[in-house]
């Protein structure tokens, strides 16, 4: 680890997780069953745990990973969590592409709340 510079871990995931949770989502999310920092593909990824065997149900568990890469810049983790916050607040529903309605008029909501302000 470089001198001065602290990386981000798993616990400031869950401190941050917990912050929007109550902050801009009303406390309705459930804790992922993982919120992790780990070697992916990609900046994030939520992904389900499927209680039922190959059925998706209500009773899914889900878990979020964010890159190791983006550990020591606070700004993208935490914007990239704030969007994995948005596919589990769907059920992994819908597309976050140029095409995805609806997961990008939450994502422009939380803008317009204030979520990313300071992270952009």
């Amino acid at each position: 680890m470089r001198r001065g510079i602290k990386s981000g871990t798993d616990a400031d995931l869950l401190e941050m997780f917990l912050e929007f949770n109550s902050r801009y989502f009303g406390g309705r999310l459930k804790v992922p069953l993982k919120l992790v920092f780990e070697s992916i593909n990609g900046l994030g990824q939520t992904y389900r745990f499927r209680v039922h065997g190959k059925r998706r149900s209500r009773n899914d568990l889900f878990g979020i990973r964010i890159s190791t890469r983006l550990r020591w810049s606070r700004r993208m983790w935490m914007g990239t969590l704030l969007h994995e916050m948005v596919h589990l607040e769907q059920g992994l529903r819908y597309n976050c592409g140029w095409r995805g309605r609806r997961f990008n008029q939450r994502m422009r909501e939380l803008a317009l709340m204030g979520a990313f302000d300071g992270l952009w």
